[in-house]
């Protein structure tokens, strides 16, 4: 019989429950009627919590292979620069030859 003790506790949802359940008259809830809009129920809360989750993994991944591609543009762009200071050494060392 704990649940005579504590129906008070459940009162805020039951309301929630009666506010947004579609009225057969007028064809919307008493909650969109007030507010304008569908009210957002728990399951909405959850799938956009897995969408974020999605979308997170998604990015993850992406940043992965933006990571590697910077990795790879900074390893060539070393190359270069190695191969530019030892043509620089090279062109030195052939001014003071001559």
């Amino acid at each position: 019989m704990k649940i005579y003790k504590t129906w008070d506790l459940l009162l805020p949802t039951a309301v929630f429950t009666y506010n947004s359940s579609v009225n057969r008259t007028i064809g919307i809830s008493p909650f969109e009627v007030v507010h304008g809009y569908r009210p957002r129920q728990p399951i909405d809360l959850i799938l956009r919590h897995i969408i974020i989750l999605e979308c997170l993994s998604q990015l993850h991944h992406l940043h992965r292979i933006f990571m590697n591609c910077i990795k790879k543009s900074t390893l060539k762009f070393r190359k270069i620069m190695q191969t530019m200071k030892l043509m620089q050494i090279y062109t030195r060392r052939l001014e003071n030859f001559t």
